[in-house]
């Protein structure tokens, strides 16, 4: 955040240089092949909603706040969110260990927030 460039410039720059680093990696160390239409519609998405305008909307929550720190507690409530969705959508069962660690979350929240 105390970085003074332009937010998105500085998140497409990030995205351009990894796409470097990540392409020689990939050539290096594995075969290359053309995706279909379906594999490279799947990676536009991922790219585009997933990382793109996610960490747009995010950088722009970030400026927008008067104190950083609490926008970032929400980054912690995602796995939360994200359980509900398993479950409710995909079906998948809720283990104990997984509300376990949600709770460690949530008590990091709540001392990080109270300062204690």
């Amino acid at each position: 955040m105390k970085d003074p460039r332009d937010p998105i410039v500085k998140l497409t720059l990030n995205f351009l240089f990894s796409l470097i680093y990540i392409g020689f990696v990939a050539i290096t160390f594995s075969r290359f092949y053309i995706p279909s239409l379906y594999e490279f519609g799947l990676a536009l998405y991922i790219g585009l909603f997933e990382m793109g305008l996610t960490f747009a909307a995010w950088l722009k929550a970030l400026s927008l706040s008067e104190h950083s720190a609490k926008i970032a507690n929400f980054a912690y409530l995602s796995p939360f969110l994200s359980l509900i969705f398993i479950h409710f959508i995909v079906g998948e069962k809720i283990l104990i260990s997984s509300i376990a660690g949600l709770g460690f979350i949530i008590v990091g929240i709540v001392i990080q927030s109270t300062g204690k």
